[in-house]
């Protein structure tokens, strides 16, 4: 499972931007940046396009500069999240008698990392837009 968020011309793809299910700390910044926390259906994209104007890029590409000076926090489980982990060994309990489910962390991109590719992928349709807008799908 991953996200894969492209930009799309009349003339094919301009620009696309990929990470995994588990990488929250870019969803977080993807899909904000975008503004388009909705199409964020957490191991992917729902698989709806959203047209944005180069004013709506350029705003993204300004969410970026913003998040690389700030504290940003992602929205996915942590290891040691006492309601999640007391959750799964009530389940894991009820089906296969007393067991310890711990939840593993995934591995998390850096906040400096997500800006760059942010930036890399917004500052790639920036530069190809050839019209006033440009369809962005979430898959």
């Amino acid at each position: 499972m991953s996200h894969t968020i492209r930009s799309l011309s009349n003339r094919g793809e301009i620009a696309k931007l990929q990470f995994g299910a588990s990488n929250r700390n870019m969803a977080a910044m993807a899909y904000t940046v975008l503004d388009a926390i909705e199409f964020d259906a957490g191991v992917s994209g729902n698989g709806l396009d959203k047209i944005y104007s180069k004013d709506q890029i350029q705003t993204a590409l300004k969410g970026v500069e913003y998040f690389k000076d700030e504290e940003f926090g992602s929205y996915r489980l942590r290891k040691g999240d006492s309601d999640s982990e007391a959750f799964l060994n009530k389940v894991a309990d009820g089906m296969f008698g007393k067991v310890n489910v711990i939840v593993q962390e995934p591995e998390l991109e850096t906040k400096e990392s997500c800006a760059s590719r942010c930036h890399n992928f917004l500052s790639t349709i920036m530069k190809s837009m050839s019209s006033e807008y440009v369809t962005i799908e979430f898959r």
